[in-house]
């Protein structure tokens, strides 16, 4: 597995406080665990040639899901696709020439994001379906699958592989496979400690730009269950709740 858009960021910016630890409930957290491994589920049977990790959002997700798929993924791409950003589009189309190089036809791309009211991916994918299909005809490539995996934020899905739907532009069919996975609470959405990173403003020749920072919190975080607090600290928040959703994980995946 290799990185072809590497996580690109700036200064730590030490976001340390007074405020209480995150208290999270532990069926909560098993739930996400749950999601994860439907995603390592549906990566095992896709075998992505291209795992595209759009930030923020997608981040804690990535970092809990890819150890556990380094031998069924090709290509990670970490994007950022943020709304924050000003030139997103542009940088969207930088990442998608890069991201081409790696494919050929029938091949496929697993996007993995969270949702709440899901507006941001719908706009992603209208992105994708209109820049991809240019660079597809460029390169001479005629179908393409994109896997898009996501967890919504209190959503219940009978089903968690949402059938497929076709987009054909300039000549070039995507055909979209969609998987969702409903979770009582994303944790991490919009919540810069817990993502670990954040996009912040800065001026470089009299001009406003948004720049991916690492952000480091150590509030600590409380695991509330039946039996017991179960209390961690010791690290940064982001990476806090990475090992504790990792370890559920782990559980499920020896069951």
């Amino acid at each position: 597995m290799e990185v072809i858009i590497p996580l690109h960021t700036r200064d730590v910016v030490d976001s340390s406080s007074r405020k209480r630890p995150y208290l999270f409930s532990q069926p909560n957290i098993v739930a996400y665990a749950k999601a994860c491994k439907g995603i390592v589920d549906a990566i095992k049977t896709e075998h992505p040639d291209v795992y595209f990790c759009p930030l923020r959002g997608s981040y804690p997700v990535t970092r809990v899901v890819l150890p556990h798929v380094v031998q069924d993924v090709g290509s990670v791409a970490y994007v950022t696709t943020s709304g924050f950003l000003l030139n997103r589009r542009d940088i969207i189309r930088s990442a998608l020439e890069t991201i081409i190089q790696r494919l050929s036809d029938n091949g496929n791309i697993a996007i993995v994001d969270t949702a709440i009211t899901g507006s941001s991916i719908r706009d992603f994918r209208r992105i994708i379906k209109e820049d991809l299909s240019l660079l597809m005809a460029k390169k001479g490539i005629q179908r393409l699958n994109i896997e898009v995996m996501k967890l919504w934020k209190n959503r219940k899905f009978p089903n968690n592989y949402g059938g497929e739907s076709k987009s054909l532009n300039n000549g070039a069919e995507i055909i979209f496979h969609d998987y969702n996975f409903g979770v009582p609470d994303l944790f991490c959405e919009d919540d810069p400690d817990l993502l670990g990173i954040d996009y912040l403003d800065h001026t470089t020749g009299g001009k406003k730009h948004s720049t991916l920072h690492q952000i480091d919190s150590r509030r600590g975080i409380v695991v509330k269950s039946r039996s017991g607090d179960c209390e961690y600290a010791g690290k940064s928040d982001s990476q806090l709740f990475v090992d504790i959703a990792s370890k559920e994980l782990e559980l499920l995946l020896t069951q």
